[in-house]
């Protein structure tokens, strides 16, 4: 990572309270693909998540973790995960 992307990153870092920064480093490696992943394309389905994204998770903990965001309201369910 270059130095003003690292720098940059970190400011953005120091604009965020409390309790995001919290919520921010309880995700794992999987959720953040996920996020990326959303923030790109806006929707998918969960199977497509499952077996695209990250191949490091068991099938069962990309579940949990999926259901983890939702649960938390950062994606929405209906038959399509978005965000």
């Amino acid at each position: 990572m270059e130095n003003k992307k690292l720098l940059k990153f970190l400011n953005e870092i120091e604009k965020l309270d409390f309790n995001n920064l919290n919520f921010i480093s309880d995700l794992n490696k999987f959720q953040f693909d996920v996020l990326l992943y959303l923030k790109k394309n806006q929707k998918s389905t969960i199977k497509f998540l499952i077996e695209k994204i990250n191949k490091e998770f068991s099938r069962a903990q990309k579940y949990r973790l999926i259901d983890e965001l939702i649960s938390k309201k950062i994606c929405k369910k209906k038959n399509i995960i978005s965000f």
